[in-house]
């Protein structure tokens, strides 16, 4: 609510109130009768949060629920490899990792293994690697399953929040847009 703001006197008790919540927000998730929560690895700041923030809260209860990581590998692309930086952050919270070769889900090398749905053309081959990803979480009884999809819009906002305060006649989202903007380092 725009017009109950929280004001904190330091940048750390926000930080400190944001981390209240998101530990909150995860714990809650891990309540599974399976047992088992599949958690996406990029490495990146997202997943890696939530991956440290759940191994937490599963180390308060003894072990309960078993946390299985996937993580895309790239063989032919390194630069798009991040397992260096899931590897280190699996290997420090001790979370068991299966690796997915994203390769063998690039339609481009492979007009077989892209088949598009006529009701849906613009889904592309995320889809394929989204069902083999809940294949794998299925298979090891997984009912759950993290991401860091959408983590990127907590940090710079997301168009449609910006878009329904702009519809409420609040003009402070130009404002906030154009100061994240000029502050990115692009080069071109």
């Amino acid at each position: 609510d725009p017009n109950n703001r929280i004001t904190y006197k330091s940048d750390q008790e926000y930080a400190a109130h944001f981390l209240e919540i998101f530990r909150r927000a995860v714990a809650d998730r891990l309540r599974t009768p399976s047992g088992t929560v599949g958690i996406t690895m990029s490495g990146g700041l997202d997943s890696t949060s939530i991956t440290a923030v759940a191994q937490q809260a599963v180390n308060l209860h003894d072990g309960r629920p078993h946390l299985i990581a996937c993580s895309f590998t790239f063989d032919h692309l390194r630069e798009c490899d991040e397992r260096v930086y899931s590897r280190a952050m699996i290997d420090q919270l001790g979370v068991e990792v299966i690796y997915v070769p994203a390769e063998n889900f690039w339609f481009l090398d492979n007009e077989e293994a892209y088949t598009p749905s006529l009701e849906t053309p613009f889904i592309t081959a995320e889809e394929s690697i989204t069902r083999h990803i809940l294949s794998i979480f299925a298979n090891q009884d997984a009912r759950i399953w993290f991401t860091g999809h959408g983590g990127d819009n907590v940090v710079g906002g997301s168009p449609l929040i910006y878009a329904d305060r702009l519809q409420r006649g609040d003009l402070t989202p130009l404002k906030e847009m154009t100061h994240f903007w000029r502050n990115q380092n692009f080069s071109y």
